[in-house]
């Protein structure tokens, strides 16, 4: 039967909420546990029944028919289940039961997903916040507060211990893959994901610098115009730009950087660095530092040239 023959009342769950993009996805993700870029009508079907929808048990032509599908369509790609989804509107499921059933899609994932070593790589070095090849405790920290797992030391210190095959109290790329490899990454859940995606990105978008822009960088830190960049400079650039950088990861990246071992940063020291790892100028936050130091820079040239004048 067609579509305009069948049941659809204008009702929502007591305990429902809009479909928003990422929602549609998270349920088509938790349909799709192999990444096959669709997902068989039936398949729907079932969450439908998952979710007590007063559709679960319409036939597939009517749903491929409300999709605009072409006839004889039994599977939906993302595209298309969105689609299928906004034709039901106004009804919405229960929050709840949506939750329940991405969880238990998304636990499916972890088992079935191939965890390749790009993958795994970007993980890593999305947590790798200093650039030194190890993941260390602080860093671990950083990455649970980031998802919102809300682990504590002891629980970091835990996993670090479980990673940690050489005892060195951090944690290498092949220790963390020899990991992952053996109990997933848990990439399925959306705020893992997203922090792994958000580090891709940023190291993708870093391209060679020029030197003038590490040179701004360079002054833009150096709050004192003493030349050198200090510790307290290190941790003001991190907290301005929201990198959340402990004093531990700072005195971390300090250390990489001075190799003169005078605790201080030249701007030769800062260069090679800068030229060696990037500077993840990708970050608006990070450009919109540099621009506020070249103006206070400009600003206290000013003042100092009225103050000749007088």
């Amino acid at each position: 039967p067609p579509v305009a023959h069948l049941e659809k009342p204008c009702i929502q769950s007591q305990n429902a909420a809009p479909w928003r993009e990422s929602s549609m996805n998270l349920v088509f993700r938790a349909i799709d546990v192999e990444d096959a870029g669709a997902v068989g009508i039936d398949e729907v079907l079932q969450f439908g029944r998952t979710v007590n929808a007063y559709w679960a048990d319409w036939p597939p032509a009517a749903c491929a028919e409300l999709a605009g599908c072409a006839e004889g369509t039994n599977s939906f790609t993302e595209t298309e289940f969105a689609v299928f989804l906004e034709g039901l509107r106004p009804w919405t499921p229960d929050a709840d039961l949506v939750a329940t059933f991405v969880d238990a899609g998304m636990s499916r994932r972890v088992l079935v997903d191939p965890y390749n070593s790009r993958r795994i790589e970007q993980a890593f070095r999305a947590m790798d916040l200093d650039d030194s090849g190890q993941i260390d405790i602080a860093e671990l920290l950083h990455f649970g507060a980031k998802i919102g797992a809300g682990w504590s030391k002891a629980a970091c210190d835990t996993l670090l211990g479980r990673m940690d095959t050489d005892g060195d109290a951090k944690i290498s790329l092949t220790e963390f893959a020899e990991f992952i490899n053996k109990v997933g990454l848990h990439g399925c859940h959306e705020e893992v994901a997203a922090f792994v995606e958000a580090g891709a990105a940023n190291r993708a978008l870093v391209e060679p610098i020029s030197e003038e822009t590490i040179r701004k960088a360079f002054r833009a830190i150096d709050l004192d115009d003493s030349g050198q960049i200090d510790l307290a400079e290190l941790l003001h650039f991190g907290a301005t730009t929201s990198e959340g950088w402990s004093r531990a990861t700072c005195e971390a990246i300090l250390g990489r950087i001075d190799t003169d071992g005078d605790s201080n940063v030249s701007l030769e020291e800062f260069t090679a660095f800068v030229s060696d790892v990037g500077l993840h100028g990708c970050h608006k936050e990070v450009a919109a530092f540099i621009e506020a130091g070249e103006a206070r820079r400009s600003l206290t040239k000013a003042d100092s040239d009225a103050d000749d004048d007088d």
